[in-house]
């Protein structure tokens, strides 16, 4: 499934922040963190759902979502957020951007009140470095 997808190596891209490790014991570690007593990779059963502890590229938890059936509102590395009415990105480099919504919308700007179109399943915009829209639907 991710190999097909472009996938081709599990493990972070590079240094973003401090190493994430497990520090419960109890939890069962699936990789080790190199040199280390903890864990990068853990899952522990909850009572009525599972934990899970990754460090992951992001294209892993696009495809995983995926193969759960779950809607990717976008195939960026950018910061999203998104409720039932509004939604929020925020780009990390410039270029264009495209939300995908999981139904045919009238998207609006949340600031300006102004319609961008009718009946639309994308949100499309060319964003700089950095750039926030939050967008609205109905």
């Amino acid at each position: 499934m991710l190999s097909r997808n472009g996938l081709t190596t599990m493990g972070p891209g590079g240094a973003r922040c401090q190493p994430v490790s497990v520090t419960d014991r109890a939890a069962p570690a699936l990789e080790p963190l190199v040199g280390t007593q903890f864990a990068t990779l853990a899952a522990e059963p909850m009572e009525t759902w599972s934990s899970v502890t990754a460090d992951l590229p992001l294209e892993f938890y696009r495809e995983l979502a995926r193969y759960a059936g779950v809607h990717v509102w976008s195939e960026k590395d950018d910061t999203f957020c998104a409720n039932t009415s509004y939604v929020c990105l925020r780009a990390n480099s410039p270029g264009p951007r495209a939300i995908l919504v999981s139904r045919r919308c009238d998207p609006w700007d949340a600031i300006t009140e102004g319609s961008l179109g009718r009946g639309s399943g994308k949100l499309i915009r060319d964003f700089e470095h950095g750039e926030t829209v939050t967008r609205r639907w109905q």
